[in-house]
């Protein structure tokens, strides 16, 4: 029987278009929804009710998640669209069709701590990104709802 696991470190990071290998966390996050989706369609022919086979299309990964502080940075990187490196400092919405990408890594420990899994969705687009949303009195919290390209790793990490 498979282990219980708890939610317990992930990270919003974006890549440094000028150097592949440097990534920056710009967020911590408080609960995630990682979803990976296909459009299918369902074939008949014209002898049977039957299904005869189906086929899958347009592969996308549905990406929900929820967060109480942010790096402003982040917001900053998402109003600068693609290109933008994390040094940048955009305060003002940018004039560019190239939104900015994100990518996602998640770490889960089973509830004995005996299994670490890891899953991770690259070149996630948000095609909204709050910068206020409280209330009085309140902490801030927020939620980003996005599509990725794919995910890139899914695997037990244990040592």
């Amino acid at each position: 029987m498979a282990e219980p696991y708890f939610f317990s470190d992930a990270a919003l990071t974006v890549t440094d278009p000028d150097n592949s290998d440097e990534t920056v966390a710009i967020a911590g996050l408080r609960g995630i929804t990682l979803t990976p989706a296909y459009e299918t369609t369902e074939l008949y022919t014209a002898d049977s009710t039957f299904r005869e086979t189906v086929k899958q299309y347009e592969h996308n990964v549905n990406v929900e998640i929820d967060y109480a502080f942010f790096d402003i940075e982040a917001a900053q990187l998402w109003l600068g669209g693609q290109g933008t490196v994390p040094t940048d400092s955009n305060t003002d919405s940018t004039d560019t069709t190239d939104p900015k990408l994100f990518d996602l890594e998640v770490v889960t420990s089973s509830a004995d701590g005996t299994v670490e899994r890891t899953a991770a969705v690259e070149a996630i687009v948000f095609p909204e990104f709050p910068i206020v949303d409280g209330s009085q009195d309140e902490f801030e919290e927020y939620g980003l709802s996005g599509s990725g390209r794919t995910v890139t790793n899914l695997a037990d990490t244990s040592a």
